[in-house]
């Protein structure tokens, strides 16, 4: 089980909800309930999935977290866009949060890549440990001399 206060990944997501936070208290009023609460969301979801997938037993579990992480990234960076291009909040700050997101995303894609490859690496040692060894004889098989040099004596 590992702590997600030892991963850069997970403190970057919370300033980064912190940011979302401030961002969106200058939306309209009638998007409280629309785009508003879903950035809000979305960005703290991206914290949840990470800290949920550290307290799990498997890295599987772990790398199904970082994913799902990924996904709710990919939905604020997209919500981001959408309220860039309806004009709410200020334009600078809302660009540099998706900035932001965007650094995030990498972040945990290179996360997910080193969770992968130790996976891998696990599989192939089980695999190496549970596989026959490869002996050319057989047990039980005789082992027959080499051959001899033909004998000059009895030519």
């Amino acid at each position: 089980m590992r702590k997600y206060q030892n991963l850069r990944v997970a403190q970057a997501t919370l300033v980064l909800r912190d940011d979302v936070q401030n961002a969106t208290e200058s939306f309209p009023a009638w998007e409280f309930f629309g785009i508003t609460f879903q950035m809000r969301r979305a960005a703290g979801s991206i914290g949840y999935c990470i800290a949920e997938g550290c307290g799990r037993n498997s890295e599987r579990q772990f790398l199904n977290s970082l994913q799902q992480s990924s996904g709710e990234a990919s939905e604020l960076h997209y919500q981001l866009t959408q309220s860039v291009r309806l004009g709410y909040g200020n334009r600078t700050e809302v660009l540099r949060i998706r900035r932001n997101t965007e650094h995030l995303c990498r972040m945990l894609t290179k996360l997910q890549s080193v969770i992968q490859k130790s996976i891998r690496r696990k599989e192939a040692e089980k695999k190496s440990k549970r596989a026959p060894r490869k002996n050319s004889a057989k047990k039980g098989a005789r082992k027959l001399p080499p051959p001899s040099a033909p004998d000059s004596a009895g030519a």
